[in-house]
């Protein structure tokens, strides 16, 4: 009996393992843009977090709908990176759709980004 006990724990503890290993793929699956759509001004906040990214190296790119890259950044271990909605030229981003790519451990995975940005009103 008690043998039968431990080897169904082993099993289960095996098994429980094994359920919670992802491929690189999979862990791209949970990727997210917050707020997606983003609307200048609505939250007082400028930037756009990218969420659930892995713990290890990922390369993080956002392209124009023309496939024009406009922003690269490599992040280690943080987990999200927070896109300053800028380029990398230091130009700040219009409003429009851009599509976010994910590259890590050979695995890549990409979405849209629809970003709203409020026109600047000028002082008379």
């Amino acid at each position: 009996m008690q043998k039968k006990i431990l080897i169904t724990l082993c099993i289960w503890i095996a098994g429980f393992g094994f359920l919670h290993a992802q491929t690189p793929l999979m862990q791209l699956e949970l990727v997210k843009a917050d707020p997606n759509p983003y609307y200048d001004g609505e939250s007082g906040d400028h930037f756009v977090r990218i969420n659930n990214l892995p713990y290890k190296p990922v390369t993080v790119q956002i392209f124009t709908l023309n496939n024009v890259l406009i922003r690269m950044a490599t992040v280690d271990d943080r987990g999200y990176w927070d896109w300053d909605l800028k380029k990398d030229d230091g130009e700040e981003a219009s409003t429009g759709l851009y599509l976010v790519k994910i590259d890590f451990e050979g695995a890549s995975r990409t979405f849209k980004l629809y970003i709203v940005i409020a026109p600047k009103m000028s002082s008379f």
